[in-house]
């Protein structure tokens, strides 16, 4: 797994701090995201949301909440009662990406992502990063 500049740079800093190199990083900040568990009815979320943090974990990004959708699959964003809530949060910049499970439909998601400079990934290795993020 290729890491960023910005994860290899905290990753240093830590590790300077916690050897007595350093106090604290500093001007660093982690990228949130939310763990979006896209399930069908009846669906356990726990080895779900186990995959996600994971997934997150690896990246040195943070959770700002896990939203958790129960429905049939292929089903629009929209009608999702859940969506608000992570669109909520990536509009108040509260979180910067989404991290599912889910293949997440394309062009309009795409759009409001660029409009709001976020990213959303689906650890069955899709992405839908807008090319301006």
């Amino acid at each position: 797994m290729k890491r960023t500049a910005q994860q290899r740079a905290r990753r240093s800093g830590l590790a300077e701090a916690r050897n007595g190199g350093l106090d604290a990083p500093r001007g660093m900040t982690r990228v949130g995201v939310v763990l979006y568990a896209c399930l069908t009815a009846g669906e356990e979320p726990a080895g779900t949301l186990a995959t996600l943090r994971a997934y997150a974990a690896a990246r040195d990004w943070s959770i700002a909440a896990e939203v958790i959708h129960q429905s049939a699959p292929g089903d629009d964003t929209g009608a999702r009662d859940v969506w608000p809530r992570v669109a909520e949060l990536i509009e108040g910049r509260l979180a910067q990406g989404i991290v599912t499970t889910a293949h997440l439909p394309g062009e309009r998601l795409i759009a409001w992502l660029a409009q709001h400079h976020a990213f959303a990934v689906s650890t069955d290795g899709t992405d839908q990063t807008p090319a301006t993020a």
